[in-house]
């Protein structure tokens, strides 16, 4: 974000809530965060976040603001799930979950269509789990070039095209 912020980066997608004053967001999409554990463990959705506490869980690290949304949604439950790791790769989360190590939540976006990971299954979270807001940012003080915009309608339009192909 402060590349963002000094204007070193024109544009940037984030999820919100996101803590610079100097960065303005320009809210895109909604996503939902999903559950995701090994292939075969039988689990029936939606999923309720206090069934989630008998669950080895491997989430992002505290300061990313999608573990921020799913701290929130336990502590407005007063529910204490069991934290096994932190890991921000989404492709190592996903590696741990399908070699059985244990479950994680992640937003729908990070498998595009239907596509799931090999040995990981995706399970749908009950109404406590809040959307994540998905938003444009770039730098309050600095202007768009003409290309940066053409290039920021480009991503506005390729994630609507995304997030239809995968609600299919």
């Amino acid at each position: 974000m402060p590349a963002i912020a000094s204007g070193q980066v024109d544009i940037g997608l984030l999820y919100t809530p996101v803590s610079l004053r100097a960065v303005s967001v320009e809210p895109v999409l909604e996503d939902r965060l999903v559950l995701a554990t090994p292939q075969g463990e039988g689990v029936q959705g939606p999923v309720d976040v206090r069934d989630l506490t008998d669950r080895e869980l491997y989430l992002p690290s505290r300061d990313h603001s999608v573990r921020r949304t799913i701290d929130s949604a336990f502590y407005q439950r007063n529910v204490f799930p069991s934290i096994a790791g932190e890991i921000d790769s989404v492709h190592t989360l996903l590696e741990v979950v399908g070699g059985g190590l244990g479950s994680t939540i992640m937003p729908r976006s990070a498998f595009p269509g239907a596509q799931v990971a090999s040995g990981v299954s995706l399970h749908e979270l009950g109404e406590h789990m809040p959307p994540l807001s998905l938003a444009l940012c770039t730098a309050r003080d600095y202007s768009l070039s003409e290309t940066a915009n053409v290039v920021r309608m480009f991503i506005v339009e390729r994630l609507a095209s995304m997030f239809r192909e995968s609600d299919r």
